[in-house]
């Protein structure tokens, strides 16, 4: 298990592993995600921003078990739910590993989240 330079791996992960798995979109406590915010940095690097321009994209600095976040609190989205920070585990951060990401987390996010679950996260 990788850990964060606290020495312990994130809280934000540990909860999303638990509750959803590598790639699924889950709900990010609000309480979780202020606790541990300062362990993440703003992207733009993601499809999100080119959907949802004000939402806010975050990502933690690991190579592989890395964190993606996306706050959409006081985001009203069309057919999605509003005012949710929405995060998922992925194997490989797209900012180190593009082409591992992009061939194995992308497909895995889609089949996840869109194919096999329909939950509008």
């Amino acid at each position: 298990m990788k850990k964060n330079q606290n020495g312990s791996e994130s809280e934000i992960i540990e909860y999303l592993l638990d509750n959803a798995g590598f790639n699924v979109d889950h709900e990010v406590p609000e309480e979780l995600f202020v606790e541990n915010q300062s362990q993440l940095y703003e992207t733009n690097r993601s499809i999100v921003n080119q959907l949802n321009p004000e939402a806010k994209t975050m990502r933690d600095d690991k190579s592989r078990r890395s964190l993606h976040l996306t706050d959409y609190r006081n985001v009203e989205r069309d057919k999605k739910v509003s005012n949710i920070i929405v995060g998922h585990v992925e194997h490989f951060n797209p900012e180190k590993h593009p082409i591992l990401h992009a061939i194995i987390d992308t497909p895995l996010w889609f089949i996840k989240n869109r194919i096999l679950r329909k939950n509008n996260l």
